[in-house]
């Protein structure tokens, strides 16, 4: 009997005493094997633990479907785990995905690998517009793009950040800052427009330097933290989050309790750090919905969004 961790299709021919040819064509659904013949090979697979590669099967039939990608900062622990989760759904369908990290690279791709589809992680229209791509196009962004261009899954930050900002004043913080890197200028128009809107609303004035909407270094918050002006501070993502705090903490600053910090997509879910939470593995099978509806229906573009959750523990 066959006992190893990874159980190939020539494995389970060899354990069902038939042709490598005919187990290929059970898993390929092909009818012409005797039905006998299929059960037996089914039951030796399932006793194996083996799966098909859908990958190799697509391959085997030349019929691989392949996909391009373009996803900022995959080092990072939310974009990676959401292309990986991407990548995963993706290759259970049968696709192959191709990562790319630059428009030209995309490009390349679709015109050398002959993409069938292309996924891009973009607020900017005119990236569309520089795309030579034939198949079906979905933006991935923080806002509604224009549905006569490119199928979109938005995030819908507006409500999220509506409810933390309100949590945040419940608690009498009112002294509210945003750090932003001037690399991550974007997430100012996607996501911190909403906190702005909300405390107009609620009579309370964002706590900003003097040229610009919000800060991009730490010193100054700190500087501005010693003069009472700032209890509580929104940063782009939980990276920046976990930077700030540990830079609050090296000048004695005790956050929750002298600051509130406020991140952004989940990857780091603490006690003391109140964020903006993504199921990566929801987003990825959205992208997938998207992009395999279109294929299959390619009259009209289609249109998402996901609703990301608030993490705010009592402290």
């Amino acid at each position: 009997m066959i006992m190893k961790a990874n159980v190939t299709l020539s494995d389970i021919a060899k354990e069902a005493n038939v042709a490598v040819k005919t187990a290929s064509k059970v898993f390929n659904g092909d009818d012409s094997v005797r039905p006998y013949i299929k059960d037996h090979v089914l039951k030796i697979a399932e006793r194996l633990n083996y799966r098909p590669n859908p990958i190799a099967q697509a391959l085997r039939a030349k019929s691989l479907k392949i996909i391009s990608v373009s996803l900022p900062e995959l080092e990072t622990p939310f974009f990676g785990a959401l292309f990986q989760d991407i990548y995963t759904q993706f290759n259970d369908k049968g696709f192959l995905v191709v990562p790319c990290r630059y428009i030209d690279a995309i490009n390349n791709a679709n015109s050398t690998i002959y993409a069938c589809a292309t996924i891009l992680c973009s607020t900017d229209k005119n990236d569309i517009y520089k795309l030579v791509q034939k198949g079906p196009v979905l933006t991935i962004n923080g806002n509604k793009a224009s549905s006569n261009l490119a199928s979109n899954l938005s995030f819908d930050f507006k409500s999220a950040y509506s409810l933390i900002t309100e949590k945040v004043l419940s608690r009498g913080l009112k002294k509210i800052a945003i750090y932003c890197t001037h690399a991550s200028k974007i997430n100012y128009e996607m996501k911190f427009t909403h906190i702005d809107s909300y405390l107009k609303e609620a009579g309370v004035r964002l706590v900003t330097p003097e040229t610009e909407k919000y800060f991009s270094d730490f010193n100054t918050i700190v500087e501005r933290y010693r003069k009472k002006d700032i209890n509580a501070v929104f940063c782009s993502n939980d990276i920046d989050a976990l930077l700030f705090l540990s830079e609050l903490q090296h000048n004695g600053i005790r956050v929750p309790e002298d600051v509130l910090v406020v991140g952004c997509d989940g990857s780091y879910i603490l006690d003391y750090l109140w964020t903006i939470t993504f199921d990566t593995k929801k987003v990825a099978a959205l992208v997938v919905n998207l992009i395999v509806n279109e294929l299959n229906d390619n009259r009209k573009h289609k249109l998402a969004v996901y609703s990301p959750k608030v993490h705010a523990p009592d402290f």
